[in-house]
């Protein structure tokens, strides 16, 4: 593999996360209530191709990591990390990478 072909395999892997996020921050953005990994992985696949939804629990914590805008702990009387929106433009900027 040369390395223009690498680059283009790593660019697609980004866009694909990219999307993923964009997903998350939009189910985040419509909740009422703190979501955990599995809530917001089974509101990924509604509606959703199966391929797109193939998204697992860790990679899902994983993505956000450091996410700005978002609020993430175990609130009262759980016992899974929870996510919540608490800035939607702080979100995009940090997805635009400003």
């Amino acid at each position: 593999i040369d390395s223009a072909q690498s680059y283009r395999r790593s660019e697609r892997m980004t866009r694909k996360q990219l999307r993923t996020r964009q997903e998350i921050g939009r189910i985040l953005l419509e909740a009422n209530e703190p979501l955990n990994a599995g809530e917001i992985r089974d509101r990924i696949r509604d509606g959703k191709r199966s391929r797109r939804a193939t998204i697992n629990l860790i990679s899902l914590s994983q993505m956000l990591k450091g996410a700005r805008g978002i609020e993430s702990g175990y609130f009262p009387k759980e016992d899974r990390m929870r996510y919540r929106m608490i800035d939607h433009e702080a979100y995009e900027r940090w997805l635009r990478r400003e």
